[in-house]
């Protein structure tokens, strides 16, 4: 059951029911009468990436995780999959990032490593996107660590010089929007 099925099964805001008759309507309504009924499920061995697009596509919050015997071992949030895409990415780590418009051809991307790796850049995230991009051409996002600030100086001067780098900095997380504690 999700918090949709809740949400569908609730009484309207609007709703002229007292206090008295809302309690008596959620004592009588069980679980079974607004759980979904035949939830889209995935395996424990599918990836993330095809949780997500489910997910994304079927517009619902969370998937139930099952074994190939069709048994229950878990379930999936939003916010694992969230979890799962900043772990990966290495924001938390402090790591530089470095948005690029390269051509769509083989070796592009490795053209931009050999400039990092020659100022020993630590590569911790790599993203490709195609979407909103001219044709023949991707947007490549790379998250790296540099050990110190002169190579990082120099890395920067290559990158800028030799590749259209559409974006660059390091996320400020500790200035990021919070939820007011009370």
């Amino acid at each position: 059951m999700t918090d949709r099925d809740v949400k569908d099964a609730s009484p309207a805001k609007t709703a002229s029911m007292d206090i008295h008759e809302l309690y008596y309507l959620l004592s009588a309504t069980k679980v079974g009468d607004v759980m979904t009924v035949a939830p889209l499920t995935l395996k424990g061995k599918d990836s993330l990436e095809l949780a997500a697009v489910v997910m994304l596509e079927d517009k619902i919050s969370g998937l139930p995780v099952v074994d190939d015997e069709e048994r229950l071992i878990g379930l999936l949030s939003e916010t694992d999959v969230l979890r799962a895409f900043v772990r990966n990415s290495g924001i938390q780590d402090g790591a530089r990032r470095y948005v690029f418009d390269l051509p769509d051809v083989p070796g592009s991307v490795s053209k931009v490593m050999e400039n990092m790796y020659r100022c020993e850049a630590r590569v911790i995230s790599i993203f490709t996107s195609f979407e909103d991009v001219a044709q023949g051409q991707k947007q490549v996002s790379i998250r790296i660590i540099v050990p110190d600030s002169i190579k990082s100086e120099e890395l920067h001067q290559r990158l800028l010089a030799n590749f259209t780098v559409l974006d660059f900095g390091i996320d400020d997380l500790k200035n990021r929007p919070r939820k007011a504690s009370f």
